[in-house]
């Protein structure tokens, strides 16, 4: 019967002890939302990084059937530093996250001729770095 108090202390000390990663702070989640509210209106979507550290905020205008792609607009936030890093709108396309750092900003073409491949158009943006790449035959920004 003495082990059962001992095992409980031990039990309680390991689970107490762990380090764990804390997640960002209120205060940046409020000014994200705020900040969102503020550039894109009520119907704005967020969309996390991998580890949380940035957020693509991103609204779509609504669609219809002859544009299936309607207007983005759309911001990368900082949670750390609390601001925005980047900002853009796309007259159509999409706007994701490709790995945990990179956000791909793609523009599709209002015609495209038969039998011409689409070659996608529009960018990368590294968070980190600040740098555009540009996809496809798109001209650099």
């Amino acid at each position: 019967m003495r082990l059962l108090p001992l095992l409980t202390l031990l039990l309680l000390l390991a689970v107490g002890c762990r380090t764990q990663q804390p997640p960002p702070s209120d205060d940046a989640d409020v000014q994200l939302r705020s900040t969102a509210l503020e550039r894109l209106g009520d119907e704005y979507q967020i969309i996390p990084n991998a580890d949380s550290t940035y957020a693509l905020a991103q609204v779509a205008a609504k669609r219809n059937p002859p544009a299936p792609f309607g207007a983005v607009r759309f911001f990368v936030y900082d949670m750390a530093k609390n601001e925005v890093v980047h900002e853009g709108r796309v007259a159509q396309g999409t706007v994701k996250w490709v790995d945990a750092y990179t956000l791909e900003v793609q523009e599709v073409p209002g015609i495209v001729q038969q039998g011409d491949p689409a070659t996608p158009q529009g960018y990368r943006f590294d968070v980190r770095t600040g740098t555009e790449q540009p996809l496809g035959n798109s001209t650099p920004r």
